[in-house]
């Protein structure tokens, strides 16, 4: 198995940690929506179904590049995912850091390793795939 494979299977794992973590944050802040401020409250369910619906593509993305690394002639289909995750991380990152009360740190902090490992996936599975090709 060559580093590529490994760095992306390990990744992946990675991203599934974050997803989680996205999906937790993501249904906590749903469920406490209605006791926040009026003000807030619409923040609230953005950023909980942001959180809910980075989570599930995360996983989504994991599975792919999982199964990319076992089999490298299927890392392309990480490609198309790993941009739709990347979109949606950086979105919730700017949610989070313009909620009017400030921004929610666990939020941000989950946003930018969802970015960051999403990114990690697509520059890996084009490497992975190309690997395949030769």
């Amino acid at each position: 198995m060559s580093q590529e494979r490994k760095i992306l299977k390990i990744l992946c794992f990675l991203l599934v940690v974050c997803a989680v973590a996205c999906v937790v944050l993501g249904v906590t802040a749903l469920l406490g929506s209605g006791s926040a401020a009026a003000d807030l409250q619409a923040w609230s369910l953005g950023l909980g179904v942001w959180g809910v619906a980075e989570g599930a593509l995360g996983l989504l993305l994991s599975g792919a590049g999982i199964r990319g690394a076992n089999t490298p002639r299927r890392a392309g289909a990480v490609k198309v995912p790993g941009v739709v995750v990347a979109v949606l991380a950086a979105a919730g990152a700017a949610a989070s850091a313009a909620r009017p009360d400030g921004p929610d740190v666990a939020t941000l902090v989950a946003a930018v390793a969802a970015l960051a490992l999403a990114v990690g996936c697509v520059v890996l599975s084009g490497k992975v795939d190309e690997q395949a090709q030769r």
